[in-house]
This record gives structure tokens, sequence and C-alpha cells, in this order.
């Protein structure tokens, strides 16, 4: 039976509700899951594939996940790896802001063997102020939840078949 570790960092508990949910759809007869906070320490040795979820802070993968990768990074790069990434903007914005938010974790392919990744969209818990709104092209009355469980699940699906290769 492999193991896998999904790691995250959450300001607002959206990153940690995605990673829960991978957990409880990648569960498998030959898969052994479990979802954890970056702040839980664990001997990241014990897994055979490791998944790393954080939201995007500026544009950027927040700086918490990129300080777990390389504080982590001289097992992490003997692992297979999936990274995701959870952004209220990603979905709502206007194309040149989605296009910075999808290169942010383009720049950990050279580094790490990444299998996968997957990109969702966040949820905000309070209402974007008129100037970030007109900044970043987000109509006045979006969802202030703009996750798309679908795309979690499409994404859990694929990398299951992947990890299940492995």
């Amino acid at each position: 039976m492999k193991s896998v570790l999904i790691a995250y960092y959450t300001r607002t508990d959206s990153t940690r509700e995605i990673a829960e949910r991978l957990a409880s759809l990648l569960r498998h007869d030959n898969l052994r899951v479990e979802a954890l906070p970056f702040s839980q320490h664990v001997d990241l040795s014990i897994y055979d594939i490791i998944v790393i979820g954080a939201p995007i802070h500026g544009m950027h993968w927040a700086k918490e996940a990129s300080t777990y990768l390389h504080a982590h990074q001289d097992t992490l790069k003997r692992k297979p790896l999936a990274l995701f990434y959870s952004s209220y903007l990603y979905h709502l914005a206007r194309p040149f802001w989605r296009r910075q938010i999808a290169k942010s974790l383009d720049y950990y392919d050279d580094e790490f063997h990444v299998l996968t990744k997957g990109k969702f969209g966040g949820r905000i818990t309070d209402e974007f102020p008129t100037f970030a709104r007109l900044l970043f092209g987000v109509y006045k009355h979006a969802p202030m939840d703009a996750r798309d469980w679908s795309k979690v699940e499409s994404w859990a699906a694929t990398l299951q078949e992947k990890l299940l290769l492995l």
C-alpha cells in the first residue's frame, strides 16, 4: 500500500478544505492518505508521494509553501510530488492576472519531480473592495466562494491514476 501526504498551508481554511476533500477522494484500497498542515511536523520520508497545497498571495504561491518545499528539498527531490494552489482570482480576474497566477507553480518544475499541478478557485471571507475589483476585473456581485468542487474531483481522479501507476 502506498502512502500519500497532502501537506498544506491555509489562512482562511479554504485550502485546508480542498486538501481534506482531495484526501477523501484519493483514498483507495492501494493508497493511504493523510492531509496535514505544514505546522504539524511529520517525517516526510515515511510517505511515498507528497502533495503540497497553498493559496496564492500577491499573485504568487504563498511564501510558506516555498519555504516548506525548500526546507524539505532533500527528501522531496527523491519523491513524486504534486502541487496545487487555491486562488480566489484564478477564475474571476482578468486574463492578465489569471496568467500571472497560473505561472506561480512553474518555477518548481526544474527543481522537483512534479507529477501534476492543480489550480483551483478559492474563497474570500470579506467582499472585495471597489479598488481591488476594478484593478483585477472582478465583477461587483461575484461569489465569495469561487471553488469549483468538480475541478477538485477531476484533478483528484487524474492524480489517483498517476499515483496508482507509480
